[in-house]
């Protein structure tokens, strides 16, 4: 699929660093957009962005409600952060509505857009302290000086580092710099802040303290909307209220957080957001739970006999994968009835905190994690795994085209 190369707004900017733009200008001059019906959130309506006649995101819709964390998540190159830039103001789709804060936003530049933005590389000015660079935004759209003052001293104290509010950028870490890039974007009040891969440049233990910052910050500000960009799985399970997943550019999956974990709706779903064990079956009988609205299959994987949580749409006689996480097996029985499965150990990683142990049933591989065990099976041993039917469910795999 292609289309005309989408121009890209905010040419004339290039003395504000990406991440500060879109506070940085005055927004006195920018026309209205109209107001929206439903009020405040995000909202892509069809929206298609091309870059030299190539399509990275296509007839995209997806809206975002107030006060709620999403995450956008899915490999290089399958149009996240396209998608974050064309909300911002940074990209001007070819086709396709965008809407923010209530209003359509679609031609508005990026100052009139009311949005705070943190982007990877932090983008602080190097020759301002701290307090000068989340002034930053205000004093360009010349807010009162004691309400500056206000503001900043605010935003600080929400992330942390009211103490270091004298300091230059290069006397910090880079997760202090993160949290001043954060304070500079919550600085204007904005109604939505977009945050795109902001921790990928932190280690592990300052990423998860991150983490668990920024889920602190929105307990203070619940009416705040997030988009969160982000190529980690974990961030995204943490944090979001619910997930989209993008794939070359379209969007394959959205859901509740656990949900979208606990029961993807297709296997690239499954695959990417944690990992997953894929087994082939057939289906044998569906059925329904009785007072449950989950139906309840049953699947032969090779000569066991196994049941699973089933959508419509999956016929008897008809192949499908079984989906189950690798913390949902168990190497004893937790429950009556739940499914068994005979298999061989081929490997067993010690990993600190868990067990990692790899196995194989019926010629497919099976991955099994637990909390550290003190006498671990053997490479080569044969073993018992079972896991319940609630925690497996059924996927119907992807038809090929055409």
């Amino acid at each position: 699929m292609s289309s005309a190369a989408a121009p890209e707004f905010g040419a004339g900017e290039a003395s504000i660093p990406p991440g500060a733009d879109l506070a940085a200008a005055p927004a006195t001059s920018a026309v209205d957009a109209p107001p929206v019906p439903g009020g405040g959130g995000v909202a892509f309506e069809g929206v298609t962005v091309a870059y030299k006649g190539d399509t990275v995101l296509a007839d995209f819709t997806l809206t975002v409600r107030p006060g709620e964390i999403m995450a956008v998540i899915g490999p290089s190159g399958s149009g996240k952060t396209t998608a974050l830039r064309a909300i911002a103001g940074f990209v001007r789709p070819v086709s396709g509505r965008l809407f923010a804060g209530g209003r359509d936003v679609t031609d508005l530049p990026p100052r009139a857009r009311g949005i705070g933005m943190v982007v990877q590389n932090y983008a602080l000015f190097p020759h301002m302290r701290v307090a000068e660079n989340v002034a930053f935004g205000l004093r360009a759209r010349r807010a009162a000086e004691d309400k500056v003052r206000a503001e900043v001293a605010s935003a600080l104290a929400m992330v942390g580092m009211s103490s270091f509010a004298a300091r230059y950028p290069r006397e910090l870490s880079g997760g202090q710099q993160q949290r001043v890039a954060i304070a500079r974007a919550l600085a204007i009040r904005p109604e939505l802040l977009l945050l795109d891969e902001p921790l990928s440049a932190l280690d592990a233990q300052i990423r998860q303290s991150m983490v668990e910052e920024l889920a602190r910050l929105h307990r203070t500000l619940p009416t705040l909307t997030v988009l969160y960009v982000t190529h980690d799985q974990t961030e995204a399970l943490t944090l979001a209220d619910r997930i989209a997943i993008l794939r070359e550019g379209r969007l394959v999956a959205l859901g509740p957080s656990r949900e979208l974990y606990q029961r993807p709706p297709n296997r690239f779903a499954a695959e990417f957001l944690g990992r997953a064990n894929l087994l082939p079956v057939v289906m044998e009988a569906p059925g329904e739970t009785p007072g449950s609205g989950d139906r309840t299959a049953a699947v032969r994987f090779g000569a066991a006999r196994l049941r699973a949580r089933a959508r419509a749409g999956i016929a008897a006689s008809e192949s499908c994968l079984l989906c189950v996480r690798p913390h949902d097996l168990f190497l004893a029985p937790r429950e009556p009835g739940a499914n068994s499965l005979s298999a061989s150990v081929r490997e067993v990683r010690w990993k600190g905190d868990l067990h990692d142990i790899v196995l194989e049933a019926e010629g497919q591989t099976l991955r099994l994690t637990s909390a550290p065990l003190r006498a671990p099976p053997e490479p080569g041993a044969r073993l018992t795994v079972h896991f319940s039917p609630a925690d497996a469910t059924l996927i119907i795999p992807e038809r090929p085209h055409g």
